[in-house]
């Protein structure tokens, strides 16, 4: 990471703080599944991240466990065309 690169745009800063989901959002042959994680912890996060936040939720265990399921996985696979591509 290159601290003395321009901020392209102005974006959320809530977003880099407090509970949040961090997903991944590569997904290829060899990840078949998607891959979040929780954090607390605010930190800087570039393109290849997203960052989940639902207003009212704190507890975003249960959505993670969702999100990691191979049932999401397998609906995911279902409606995306470009999936393994």
């Amino acid at each position: 990471f290159n601290w003395n690169q321009k901020k392209r745009r102005n974006g959320n800063e809530d977003m880099f703080k407090g509970n949040r989901l961090i997903l991944r959002t590569e997904m290829g042959k060899e990840l078949n599944r998607l891959t979040t994680a929780f954090s607390n912890v605010p930190f800087i996060f570039k393109h290849n991240l997203l960052g989940i936040k639902v207003k009212g939720m704190d507890n975003f265990y249960i959505l993670q466990a969702i999100l990691n399921s191979k049932l999401a996985a397998y609906y995911f696979y279902l409606i995306s065309p470009q999936w393994g591509k």
